[in-house]
């Protein structure tokens, strides 16, 4: 799924790769016996599956953002992440979920030199090191979100 294995879903789930992978062959026969379409589904529906798509990059940014695991793998999905998210914020401006999540992807890529693979405290990290281009994009973004005047998937007001 997105390009992760078994093994890798399972860690962000916290679950062994037997069962998640259990889980994946139950889902899959569900689709096919549904005769769920894996089509792009009309714009109209969109909206409603945002969520689900949104989870699936976070989860993509999770796996690459792991403390123990700055290789170029890594990296690539954290990339990869952010790279989703923005063609979703870019093909869906208005939608502050997509905005936030971006938002909060950058926050975290731009610190990932400083932690250099390990868990660092915020006020141990060496804030030369973050992307500060980064973290202004994600500010950016945040303020676009924050105009719309909802916060989170319950869309409720400020």
């Amino acid at each position: 799924m997105a390009g992760l294995t078994a093994g890798q879903i399972a860690r962000v789930f916290l679950v062994g790769e037997a069962t998640l992978a259990q889980r994946l062959v139950r889902a899959k026969r569900k689709i096919r016996d549904a005769g769920i379409s894996l089509a792009v589904p009309a714009d109209h529906l969109l909206p409603e599956r945002l969520a689900g798509v949104l989870a699936v990059v976070y989860l993509i940014f999770t796996q690459g953002h792991a403390a123990d695991a700055d290789t170029p793998e890594y990296r690539q999905l954290r990339e990869e992440a952010i790279r989703l998210g923005k063609l979703i914020a870019a093909l869906m401006p208005d939608e502050p979920e997509a905005l936030g999540l971006v938002a909060l992807l950058l926050l975290h890529g731009s610190r990932a030199a400083a932690r250099a693979g390990d868990v660092v405290l915020l006020d141990d990290q060496d804030r030369a090191r973050w992307n500060h281009a980064e973290i202004a994009g994600a500010v950016g973004l945040l303020d676009r979100a924050l105009r719309h005047g909802v916060i989170g998937r319950t869309n409720r007001r400020p």
